[in-house]
C-alpha cells in the first residue's frame, strides 16, 4: 500500500478492493462528489453517467439513502478521480474557469475537441484516469 503526501504528513492510500474501506469512505466521497456536481452544473443524467449508474437510479435516492452496494471498487475510483480533478482544477484556475472547464470544448489531443465531461462519460474509468493525470501534471506545474 502506498502513501499520499498531505501537507506535512503522509497517510496511507485507501485500498478500494477492501469492502470495509469502500463502506467507510463511500458515503462521504459520494457527498463530496454530489456537491462538485452542483458546482459543475451537471444534469442528473451527467451525474449518474459519471458514476456509471443508469438513469433508472433516482439521484434523490443517492443523496438521501445510498445503499452499500453502490460503493463498488470501480465506483470508488470514479469518485476519487473526480474529486482529484475538481481539486486540481481549483489549484490551476480561478473559481469560474475551474468549475466551467469540465463542460468546455477542449483542443488538447486527448479530448479531440469535445469537452472533458463528454470524454469521461464516453470513456469511463480509463478516461477519468487520463483526465486526472493531466490535471495533476498541470497543478504540479508540468
Amino acid at each position: 500500500m502506498g502513501e499520499i503526501h498531505d501537507g506535512e504528513k503522509l497517510r496511507p492510500v485507501p485500498d478500494f478492493s477492501v469492502e470495509s474501506e469502500r463502506l467507510r469512505l463511500g458515503p462521504s466521497g459520494l457527498t463530496v462528489f454530489l456537491n462538485i456536481a452542483v458546482h459543475w452544473k451537471l444534469t442528473d443524467d451527467e451525474t449518474l453517467n459519471l458514476l456509471a449508474l443508469g438513469s433508472a437510479t433516482p439521484l434523490e435516492q443517492l443523496k438521501t439513502t445510498p445503499v452499500p452496494q453502490l460503493f463498488t471498487e470501480e465506483r470508488m475510483f470514479r469518485i476519487s478521480y473526480l474529486i482529484g480533478i475538481y481539486k486540481g482544477l481549483h489549484i490551476c484556475h480561478g473559481e469560474v474557469l475551474a468549475n466551467d472547464w469540465i463542460k468546455l470544448p477542449n483542443r488538447n489531443r486527448i479530448f479531440g475537441g469535445i469537452s472533458p465531461l463528454e470524454f469521461m462519460i464516453s470513456g469511463g474509468l480509463d478516461a477519468m484516469h487520463q483526465v486526472r493525470k493531466l490535471i495533476d501534471a498541470r497543478s504540479a506545474g508540468n
